[in-house]
């Protein structure tokens, strides 16, 4: 799958955020397969728990996150449920990323979207449940 590369491997955006702003979309999404496979990949690059909570629980603006994560994980909770972000998440994400990452982040939410209609349709849950 090209695409499915594209987002975890050549993407412009940077690992931690892309794997904060999938967290945030599988937590919007309560897509336990994606939260299992994503969490470990988190824990291997060195993003702390707290981040990874922060991401997961819908609101992502302490000093924990930096603010162009709380930035990505805002939009990513936002369009994850299939919403319009507000103007004033857009415009905080636009003074963190550029367009070119922006569209990035906005592929990686699309993506994950894909991946949870995938895992749920077929019925693909984390190993060792049922």
């Amino acid at each position: 799958m090209v695409m499915s590369r594209y987002v975890r491997d050549d993407s412009s955006v940077p690992k931690s955020t892309r794997e904060l702003v999938i967290l945030a979309v599988a937590a919007a999404l309560e897509n336990d397969y994606e939260l299992a496979q994503h969490l470990a990949v988190a824990r291997s690059i060195g993003i702390s728990a707290e981040k990874v909570a922060q991401a997961m629980d819908g609101q992502p603006g302490s000093q924990i996150l930096t603010a162009a994560e709380a930035a990505a994980v805002k939009y990513a909770q936002v369009l994850a449920v299939n919403e319009r972000p507000e103007a004033d998440i857009v415009d905080e994400l636009g003074r963190q990323f550029d367009v070119p990452t922006i569209v990035d982040i906005t592929l990686t939410i699309g993506w994950y979207r894909l991946c949870d209609a995938l895992t749920r349709g077929l019925e693909i849950n984390p190993e060792g449940t049922a």
